[in-house]
C-alpha cells in the first residue's frame, strides 16, 4: 500500500519561501541543490487537514480565503472562501471560468439558491450571491473559458449508483469531470490510477484514503500518475466532493 510523503521540514519550508521570494543562491553545495530540487517538486500526494493552510483575511472583514491548490502554468487554482452571514462572493482566483460548490451553509442570488452540496458554474468578475448564514465554498478555477459542460446548474442532477452502498450526483462533465459522492458506511471505491489531477473535499462523514482518515473539512490532491488504493468510508458513511481534471 502507497503512503503519503511526508511533510516537508523547517527547513525545506524555508527554502520555498526563499524561492517564492525570487532570492537567487550562489554556488549551491550539490547537498542543498538537491534540497532545493526536492522542496520545490510537487508531490503526487496530498493531504491538508481542514486546521491546516491560512485563511488570508480580505478587505471585507467578513470574508476570507484560503489557497489549496495553484499552477499558473495550468492556469488551475483551488481554494476555499469562507463568508460571513449576508457577505458576497468574491472575485475569481483566476479570471475566466469557475466553479463553486456550497461545502457549508448556503449562497443565495436575487433568483435562486444553492445549499450544502450543490455547485454553480460563474463566468466574469460581478457576482451577485451572497452567504445565506456563515458558509464555506469550495472555489474550482480553469483560468479559461470552455472545455466542459455543466450538468447540474440548478443543483438538480439526479443521484446515480455508480456501486454497493455508493451513489453520485454528476455536475461538471468534459475537461473537468466534478460530481458529489454519497458512500454508505464502510462502502469502498476500487482502486484507480490518475490521468489528470483529482481533488476530493469530504462535506460529511469520513473515510481512508491511502492508510489516511480524512475528515469534514479535509482536502486531498493527486497528481496526475499517482495510485490510489481501495477508500473506504467510515461507520457515519461519507459525502465528498470529487473532481477530476484532464491536462493537455
Amino acid at each position: 500500500m502507497a503512503h503519503p510523503p511526508p511533510a516537508p521540514s523547517p527547513d525545506d519550508e524555508d527554502l520555498l519561501a526563499v524561492l517564492a521570494a525570487g532570492i537567487s543562491l550562489r554556488s549551491p553545495s550539490p547537498e542543498l541543490r538537491e534540497r532545493v530540487v526536492r522542496a520545490g517538486t510537487p508531490q503526487p500526494l496530498t493531504f491538508l487537514e481542514r486546521g491546516q493552510g491560512i485563511w488570508l483575511p480580505s478587505a471585507d472583514a467578513s470574508v476570507a480565503t484560503k489557497e489549496l491548490y495553484c499552477d499558473s502554468g495550468d492556469r488551475l487554482a483551488t481554494r476555499l472562501v469562507r463568508l460571513g452571514d449576508g457577505a458576497p462572493l468574491p472575485v475569481a482566483a483566476l479570471p475566466g471560468l469557475r466553479t463553486v460548490v456550497v461545502v457549508q451553509g448556503a449562497l443565495a442570488s436575487p433568483v435562486m439558491s444553492l445549499e450544502t452540496g450543490d455547485s454553480m458554474e460563474l463566468v466574469g468578475e460581478r457576482q451577485d450571491w451572497c452567504a445565506r448564514g456563515d458558509t464555506i465554498v469550495l472555489e474550482l478555477g480553469t483560468g479559461h473559458f470552455g472545455g466542459h459542460e455543466p450538468h447540474d446548474e440548478e443543483g438538480s442532477a439526479p443521484w446515480t449508483e455508480i456501486g454497493p452502498g455508493l451513489r453520485a450526483r454528476l455536475m461538471q462533465a468534459g475537461v473537468r469531470e466534478l460530481m458529489v459522492v454519497d458512500a454508505e458506511p464502510a462502502a469502498t471505491l476500487s482502486e484507480h490510477e490518475h490521468a489528470g489531477i483529482e481533488e476530493l473535499f469530504v462535506i460529511r462523514g469520513s473515510c481512508e484514503v491511502q492508510g489516511r482518515w480524512m475528515h469534514v473539512g479535509d482536502y486531498h490532491r493527486a497528481m496526475p500518475g499517482s495510485h490510489h488504493d481501495i477508500t473506504r468510508a467510515g461507520s457515519e458513511g461519507c459525502v465528498l466532493v470529487s473532481s477530476v481534471r484532464q491536462l493537455g
